[in-house]
């Protein structure tokens, strides 16, 4: 090959390359999923649409105010979260104790054999279940991983659509928000506070209750949530937490916890929009 041959051949891969690079760019620029003006990706700006949603409609919830009789803090979440415990008063400013699906308070019961969705069996390796089982080892399987509304103590005690936080709500709590261990009317737990909108709530450290008597007050905080334990079914999930950690952890269903009701966002401004 000569040398005149070699320089043609070169000249024309370089133009080429040049022609398939220029078409690569206008593909690119110009693909349906981008912004000519931006170049910002439809994802991106979906993104921000949906949270300046989400921000018109927090907009037209208060910080604290009242929803069906009982007061809330919006602390900029999915869910409104009330201000005192179930069974708060004055002379019991920790609130009542129950047992996962349990819509009363008996201090006094024992462990599985006083648990209302037992059948038979009173140990974790031979309690059967009514109600909310994943395992043919604890009765018949339903497949029902959330209280029912009837089972929730919450929406039983309270109007409208007040009811348990699910395990999502109380991680969405958890890590939206800022934890301080402190001393509020003689009680200690935690006050915390909203990276969203800097409100605040406090939650007793309220311990918790079994076989006729209570554990942890001042020390440590369960409050319990809706979700089941899908894996272990003898065990729900709660938030726990002490001066040192928060988190969510799983117990058995016969712990009586506290419980801090919540209501949804949606629900709130749906009920103001029909009802001004």
């Amino acid at each position: 090959m000569t040398k005149k041959s070699s320089g043609r051949i070169a000249a024309i891969l370089l133009i080429v390359v040049l022609i398939v690079g220029a078409f690569s760019f206008i593909v690119i620029r110009y693909l349906p999923n981008h912004h000519q003006d931006s170049g910002i990706p439809v994802s991106e700006t979906g993104n921000k649409s949906g949270k300046a949603k989400q921000e018109q409609i927090m907009a037209q919830v208060p910080v604290q105010g009242q929803a069906d009789g009982h007061d809330f803090v919006n602390l900029g979440l999915s869910v409104l979260w009330a201000t005192t415990n179930l069974g708060t008063t004055d002379a019991n400013p920790y609130g009542d104790y129950f047992g996962w699906g349990e819509v009363t308070e008996h201090l006094d019961a024992g462990l599985w054999e006083s648990y209302r969705f037992r059948i038979d069996g009173s140990s974790n390796d031979n309690v059967r279940f009514s109600k909310y089982n994943y395992s043919s080892w604890h009765g018949k399987i339903d497949s029902i991983g959330v209280l029912d509304k009837t089972d929730d103590v919450a929406a039983v005690e309270w109007d409208g659509s007040w009811r348990m936080p699910t395990l999502a709500e109380i991680k969405e709590l958890v890590d939206s928000c800022d934890w301080q261990w402190t001393t509020m009317d003689a009680r200690s737990g935690y006050l915390v506070t909203s990276r969203i909108n800097k409100a605040t709530l406090f939650l007793p450290a309220s311990g918790y209750a079994r076989a006729g008597s209570i554990f942890g007050v001042n020390t440590s905080g369960y409050y319990y949530c809706s979700t089941l334990n899908k894996v272990n079914s003898i065990k729900a999930y709660s938030l726990y937490f002490n001066s040192q950690t928060v988190s969510s952890v799983n117990k058995e269903r016969y712990n009586k916890y506290s419980v801090r009701a919540v209501y949804p966002v949606k629900d709130y401004v749906s009920h103001n929009r029909n009802n001004p």
